[in-house]
């Protein structure tokens, strides 16, 4: 069943295609089969200016399952990797809605807190900003490098320093 959410003003949309069950291999990530959908939480230093916060909580969707609709802006950053990251926003009221990195391998970083209904998804994954080719355990990567002191670890999570 899809899933559509939208930014803060709704002029843009994003349809997830894929389901919950969709089983996809994340190798370029983090080397593990996940099952859909989990939460993955970034402190990169891009994702903390976007978000204004400690960290971004994002959903992991292959591309082609994903459809944007609606006025969109985009710029580029560098990642601490080097990895030229891609990040779409609403260009109405500016709410973040994406970022694409060739950390994702065929799959994108969707805004979690776009589809109100995914406020239960779990906790899979932090990541903090650099190349992330680690074998993990599924459900169980994160970035870390520039996690905020007073933002707590998520016991049992792997650690990954970048993106």
């Amino acid at each position: 069943m899809p899933h559509t959410g939208s930014c803060a003003c709704g002029q843009t949309t994003v349809t997830l295609a894929g389901t919950h069950t969709t089983q996809v291999r994340l190798s370029a990530l983090i080397n593990a089969d996940h099952a859909y959908w989990y939460q993955v939480l970034c402190h990169c230093l891009d994702c903390q200016k976007e978000s204004g916060s400690a960290f971004s909580a994002n959903v992991v969707e292959l591309k082609t399952n994903v459809t944007i609709a609606g006025p969109v802006k985009e710029y580029l950053t560098k990642s601490e990797s080097g990895n030229t990251v891609r990040h779409v926003f609403c260009s109405e009221c500016g709410s973040p809605i994406s970022h694409v990195s060739p950390g994702f391998g065929e799959s994108q970083g969707i805004r979690a807190a776009l589809f109100p209904e995914f406020k239960d998804i779990p906790i899979a994954a932090e990541r903090m900003c650099s190349a992330f080719r680690v074998k993990v355990k599924t459900d169980d990567a994160v970035f870390v490098r520039s996690r905020w002191p007073v933002i707590p670890e998520f016991k049992d999570s792997a650690k990954i320093e970048t993106m």
